[in-house]
């Protein structure tokens, strides 16, 4: 009974706040002035009625930050000031979306009494002017269509570059594609510079926007283009550090050996791991064919060493297919750890047939073989019980480079095309990260080179690594 009052409040409080009326605009005013750089400065009064079921602590402004043209510069916006009935809020509180900025106006530690409230939220904006053979100008989105409720009256007053003429102005006013212009246009000079007026008729209803274009003579707008040269310096030598890196990883570790005399070598290999005395011996058949098999365990490797132990001396298996088979215990020890842990389950004497009222001792002894291949030799290969990372990519360090690296080039790549992410947030950490993956490598490569006694590469390597790490 508790727990479906408490579901019947949850339900009941999610009900009251989706009911809850929005936020209704009386009037939204703006102001826009277009700098002779290319930069406008934005000024919005909106008049907001607040309504009296919810609880409000303000509102919020999705605004675009994305370039227009080509020729118009990186967008960016910079928040100048937020007032809240006229007294001045925080004007950091923004979240930063990748293609657009939504600012907070808001007092956090208020509760918005119903009734009209003003709001001011002026911002400063580049890469918006567009640059056209004829003439410039200003294509600007004046309300957005985000809004829940209609917009009673909106207007747009646009201060066109000191000294530039007039040239025309265009509005629509409904859904993104309409056509429609139910607004009051008009435009006079003020102090030298143009000024164009835009009105709305009627209101605007919820999806609907205003849009104005203001455009004026050329020659009175020059955008400056410092920075990106620095942004396509950084992609150049992002990508010139990676084709070095690559170029020296397969020059040290890529290439095919050289060719020569092929010799079959039919003893296995000698290695200290699985050995009972600790010193390099040859591997068993069960784990040869347990690396093999890339670290995985078969019936056969089971198999190979009932085989191996039977060449040792160490059991005998007698029988044959129609009579069935027999396990009988020898004498002695196998050098082999894991060849081991299959006579701790056969005492010396004891005679088991191969059947299935002794499958449990048969499967102990499975089970214990697979424990101790895994334990010592599931390493060995590279990738091997290391989960899917380690087996597509050779290592998980490798995996997290590639991804840093392709993040980098495309957070800088859309920087400079127009987004709101600049270089100093992305170089910085994705060079430590590619860094910290060439260090991890080189550093093996440069220890290995002077224990060989190869004293000219490993020097080489040594100051590729020390100005690698200098640049980082």
């Amino acid at each position: 009974m508790k727990r479906l009052f408490l579901a019947l409040v949850l339900v009941l409080s999610f009900a009251a706040t989706a009911l809850a009326a929005p936020i209704h605009i009386r009037d939204f005013q703006a102001v826009i002035e277009v700098g002779n750089d290319g930069a406008i400065e934005v000024r919005e009064k909106l008049l907001v009625d607040i309504p009296r079921s919810g609880t409000f602590h303000g509102m919020y402004r999705d605004i675009p930050v994305v370039t227009r043209w080509r020729e118009s510069g990186v967008a960016r916006m910079d928040v100048l000031s937020v007032t809240l009935d006229g007294r001045a809020r925080p004007a950091d509180d923004v979240e930063n979306n990748g293609d657009s900025v939504r600012v907070y106006q808001r007092d956090k530690g208020a509760i918005l009494s119903p009734g009209l409230h003003e709001f001011v939220l002026t911002y400063r904006m580049t890469g918006q002017v567009g640059l056209f053979p004829p003439n410039d100008e200003l294509t600007w989105n004046v309300t957005g269509s985000g809004w829940e409720a209609p917009i009673d009256k909106a207007s747009c007053v646009v201060f066109c570059p000191e000294g530039a003429p007039f040239y025309g102005q265009v509005t629509w006013l409904g859904r993104t594609g309409s056509r429609e212009s139910a607004v009051a246009m008009d435009h006079s000079r003020q102090g030298g510079r143009e000024v164009m007026s835009f009105k709305a008729r009627r209101a605007i209803l919820p999806g609907e926007q205003l849009t104005v274009a203001a455009g004026w003579g050329k020659g009175f707008v020059t955008i400056s283009h410092e920075g990106q040269g620095m942004t396509t310096l950084l992609l150049a030598a992002l990508a010139l550090a990676l084709l070095v890196y690559f170029s020296v990883t397969w020059f040290l570790f890529g290439r095919d050996p050289k060719k020569g005399t092929v010799i079959a070598r039919f003893h296995p290999p000698l290695t200290e791991r699985g050995q009972e005395n600790g010193e390099p011996g040859p591997m068993s058949p069960a784990a040869v064919g347990y690396l093999a098999h890339q670290a995985l365990f078969s019936p056969r490797c089971f198999g190979a060493a009932l085989i191996s132990l039977a060449g040792r001396g160490c059991c005998r298996v007698l029988g044959n297919a129609k009579e069935g088979f027999t396990l009988v215990r020898g004498e002695g020890q196998s050098p082999c750890i894991e060849e081991n842990s299959i006579l701790r389950h056969l005492p010396e004497g004891s005679v088991l047939p191969v059947d299935k009222e002794h499958g449990e001792i048969f499967y102990d002894m499975r089970q214990a073989l697979q424990t101790r291949l895994s334990r010592e030799f599931g390493r060995m290969w590279k990738g091997g019980r290391g989960g899917l990372l380690n087996g597509l990519f050779g290592s998980v360090w490798t995996f997290l480079g590639m991804v840093a690296t392709l993040l980098g080039l495309a957070a800088i790549a859309g920087w400079s095309a127009g987004g709101a992410l600049p270089p100093e947030v992305v170089v910085g950490p994705m060079a430590l990260l590619i860094f910290s993956l060439f260090a991890r490598n080189f550093a093996k490569v440069v220890i290995s080179e002077w224990k060989r006694r190869r004293y000219l590469p490993a020097i080489l390597l040594t100051l590729f690594l020390s100005a690698f790490s200098a640049c980082s």
